[in-house]
């Protein structure tokens, strides 16, 4: 059951949530007309979206704590992650897969060219953090080699 406590820590994450997205999902700048169009309403629904999903998980984490209590206590019988059903079925795999792929392929025909900017921007950020790690990586291992020598 959730508790007042949740219900505040809820409300803090929203409102953190609303200032981490603000310039993002409340500023709109178009450099060509050169005008600011200020998106408040996606504000309220950014720290409503979060609210919830906040809730949701505390929610489905207090479900996950009681079902391990019966399965340890012998009550209930334990049962394979779907994730991993998922993956092992290769008929519901592959065309997860496929229509991922689609989805992908049509983003930029079915979203504006600032929504695919964002993507665009989000993923280099991605590629460039993976490089990071494997650079990183890369390094450890160069120092590794040089401390056992």
């Amino acid at each position: 059951m959730l508790s007042f406590k949740d219900f505040g820590r809820a409300c803090v994450v929203a409102l953190w949530f609303m200032v981490l997205t603000f310039p993002l999902m409340v500023i709109k700048v178009n450099p060509i007309d050169r005008v600011i169009t200020w998106r408040w309403r996606n504000m309220l629904w950014v720290g409503v979206g979060s609210f919830l999903c906040y809730l949701a998980s505390r929610a489905w984490q207090i479900h996950r704590d009681a079902r391990l209590r019966r399965i340890r206590l012998g009550r209930e019988e334990e049962k394979e992650p779907l994730s991993r059903r998922i993956l092992q079925n290769p008929s519901i795999y592959r065309p997860l897969l496929a229509a991922g792929v689609l989805f992908f392929l049509a983003f930029p025909g079915l979203f504006s060219t600032y929504q695919t900017n964002i993507m665009i921007t989000a993923l280099m950020y991605v590629v460039l953090g993976l490089g990071l790690n494997i650079v990183v990586g890369v390094a450890g291992l160069l120092d590794l080699g040089y401390v056992a020598f």
